[in-house]
């Protein structure tokens, strides 16, 4: 895999068919010397996508160019100049299970260059090539560099950074929060109540409609339960599989994280939007950072 290559035609794979899978793969196609396999594992969704030429279930609207062709084989990854995993956290030991063979032959002990794209975005704006700015960070900043320049384009805006992990500890926590944030604007509350959660990308996923956790929380406030609410976005909400996780690793490592706790106490339904809400409201006072 290069994402240097300077062939006629560098061969992209895409895997992950949803919203953001989608708009990647349009960021990629726009650049008339690239070929973008998009890759779906249900089979009449990759049918859907050939036939319409448009992602109707998850990015309605937007055209495909005929530089990007759904599959549901998952070969298409092999000797690809460049690969995109774009697929719901909860998949992504799978789908790493399932291209591991395609990759065997290139991996020299730790050697595949790797890295994480994340930032203050929503695929709908990507997808209708609206100015975006994402970071890129990487395994090694050379290779952060280099995909950096790959993914950048006339309104897609990148930046690079050497923190890989901090990225996406950023990237997933978010999404949690921006859930408390949805809750808080279905009881009612104000702006003061949101504006604790943060800037930049937390702002963004906070605040704007076009969010999937927010508006799942916005329903949770609202009064829908948790299977309601997720049938109303119909969806992925990233920020119901992170709660445990993060709340797991915060108590592991002793960081006080009491919105986290909140939402992960509403998701596994032992308390009440209302209950919980009343008990954040109750912890006493205490210095900003301890």
């Amino acid at each position: 895999m290069s994402i240097t290559a300077q062939t006629a035609t560098r061969k992209i794979a895409v895997l992950g068919a949803g919203s953001w899978g989608t708009a990647l793969a349009l960021n990629c196609a726009r650049q008339s010397s690239q070929f973008v396999y998009l890759w779906g594992h249900h089979r009449q969704h990759v049918t859907d996508l050939n036939r319409w030429r448009e992602n109707r279930r998850y990015l309605p609207g937007v055209a495909l160019p005929e530089n990007i062709q759904a599959t549901d084989d998952i070969a298409v990854v092999y000797d690809c100049d460049a690969l995109l995993l774009v697929v719901p956290s909860t998949a992504f030991a799978e789908v790493l299970a399932q291209i591991q063979p395609y990759f065997a032959h290139q991996a020299i002990g730790w050697a595949i260059d790797y890295a994480v794209v994340a930032g203050p975005s929503f695929a709908k704006e990507v997808a209708a090539n609206l100015p975006t700015a994402v970071t890129v960070a990487g395994n090694s900043l050379v290779f952060a560099q280099q995909f950096a320049r790959f993914l950048h384009s006339k309104n897609l805006r990148t930046y690079t950074s050497d923190d890989i992990i901090g990225a996406q500890i950023g990237g997933a926590l978010k999404n949690v929060i921006a859930i408390a944030a949805g809750i808080a604007d279905g009881l009612g509350f104000g702006a003061n109540t949101r504006a604790l959660s943060g800037l930049g990308d937390l702002l963004l996923t906070c605040t704007d409609d076009l969010s999937r956790n927010r508006r799942f929380g916005l329903l949770l406030g609202q009064g829908r339960s948790v299977e309601q609410a997720l049938a109303d976005i119909g969806q992925t909400v990233e920020g119901l599989f992170t709660a445990q996780e993060a709340q797991h690793y915060a108590q592991q490592y002793a960081v006080r994280a009491p919105i986290i706790d909140i939402v992960a106490a509403i998701l596994s339904n032992q308390l009440s939007v209302d209950a919980a809400m009343q008990q954040l409201l109750r912890h006493q006072p205490k210095p900003e950072i301890d």
